[in-house]
This record gives structure tokens, C-alpha cells and sequence, in this order.
């Protein structure tokens, strides 16, 4: 994806091609830009620094300590409509991973286990492994104030893979559901496109003109075919 500066985004995962790897060595997603990738590629020819430079991609703290001074960007995902203008959110999962890197960035490191961050963290806890937390631009705003953090070293960018799967959704049909990675590597979607889909699924795949179901064991006797 082309930012309106000319910047080319891409993500971690391109090396990453196997979710189960992902899962097991608990990969987080981030972006960096296509500038960094080919810093990255160069050096990787060393054989020496090869492993070093993988885990360096394990998430963004990690490949924040091997290039120090690379651009940080964080993505937003369109959210519901306001006022008919369509809201933006980001991940806090991904606040949490940005504030201690861009504060070390900027040379006012924090402790991990820093209050404010564990206040947040006990704040956006979903207890729950499929769901992930947002929050919006506006608290995101005033979390950075509150950490004092120098904004303009943070670029917040539309998510790559809604990007890219909006036109096929909306324009081409070629996808039933609009789909973006979660920190984790996972699959995930917003709740209203949660909604639609079970309807498409639960509701549209039925056909209405008959009383009966070949299909499914569990349906009621009045639906079963006689």
C-alpha cells in the first residue's frame, strides 16, 4: 500500500508465511515501510545476523532495538458511522506496543511494568482470546498526551489488508465478509460485520419456499423432509 507521501507500507508477516509458526512463537503484526524491508533484506545477507534479524521481527519492540530510528506507524480501521462521516479506531494492543517503543525512540524510556501502562492494560483486558479491544483516535490523542509522547514521530495509517479487501467486498463480490489481521495473527472482524454475516449465513442460505432441511440433524421435526 502507497501512502500520499510516496512511503510503501508492507508487514512483518511477509516472512511469516505459516499461521501455526505465528501462533506458536506468538508473532505480532506491525507495519514498516518498504525503505526498512530492503535495510532489512541487505543486512540479512550476513549470515551471522540472519536469526537475529527473524526474531527481530517477532514484533515491533524487538525490531525497534535493531534499527532505532525507523519510522513507527500504527494503523486505523474504519469503525461505525458518526454523523456521516465513518469513525476511526486503532487496536489497543497495538497502543500498548507503541507507547514503550516511540517513548525509548525519543529517549524517555519507561518500565514495562509502568503504572499507566498496566492501568490500560487491566482497562482494555477482553478476557477473551477472539476478541480484541479498539479504542478511538480521540483517546488514542490523549493516551499520547498523557505519556507525553512526540506525536510526530508516529504515522497512523489505513489498515493494508482492509484496504485490500474492501474493493473486493463492496465492488467485485468476491468476498463475503470484511476481514482484518488482529495483532495476533488472527482473522477478526468488527462486530457489525459479524452481525451481517451470521445473517447471510443463518437467514439467506435457507430456503424460505420449503418446510423441510436436508442438511442439517439438529433442526426441528417440522423442518425435517418427510
Amino acid at each position: 500500500m502507497t501512502l500520499p507521501d510516496g512511503s510503501e507500507l508492507t508487514t512483518n508477516y511477509y516472512v511469516f508465511h505459516n499461521l501455526e509458526q505465528i501462533r506458536k512463537l506468538k508473532i505480532k503484526y506491525f507495519i514498516y515501510d518498504t525503505q526498512d524491508m530492503k535495510r532489512w533484506q541487505t543486512d540479512f545477507k550476513n549470515v551471522e545476523l540472519r536469526q537475529s534479524l527473524v526474531e527481530s521481527l517477532y514484533n515491533l519492540d524487538a525490531y525497534q532495538q535493531v534499527y532505532p530510528e525507523r519510522k513507527l506507524y500504527i494503523r486505523s480501521i474504519p469503525s461505525k458511522k458518526e454523523k456521516r462521516k465513518e469513525a476511526s479506531r486503532v487496536f489497543a494492543e497495538e497502543v500498548l506496543d507503541l507507547i514503550p517503543v516511540v517513548l525509548r525512540q525519543q529517549n524517555t524510556p519507561i518500565s514495562e511494568n509502568d503504572d499507566r501502562l498496566m492501568k490500560y492494560r487491566s482497562k482494555w483486558e477482553t478476557n477473551d482470546k477472539d476478541l480484541e479491544n479498539t479504542i478511538s483516535l480521540t483517546e488514542f490523542w490523549y493516551i499520547l498526551e498523557e505519556f507525553d509522547v512526540d506525536k510526530t514521530r508516529i504515522m497512523i495509517c489505513p489498515d493494508p489488508v482492509y484496504e485490500l479487501t474492501m474493493p473486493k467486498m463492496v465492488k467485485e463480490l468476491t468476498m463475503r465478509t470484511l476481514n482484518v489481521i488482529s495483532p495476533w495473527g488472527e482473522q477478526v472482524m468488527r462486530s457489525e460485520q459479524a452481525v451481517f454475516h451470521i445473517f447471510q449465513v443463518v437467514y439467506c442460505s435457507v430456503n424460505w419456499t420449503t418446510d423441510s432441511c436436508r442438511t442439517h440433524d439438529e433442526c426441528l421435526k417440522d423442518f425435517k423432509v418427510k
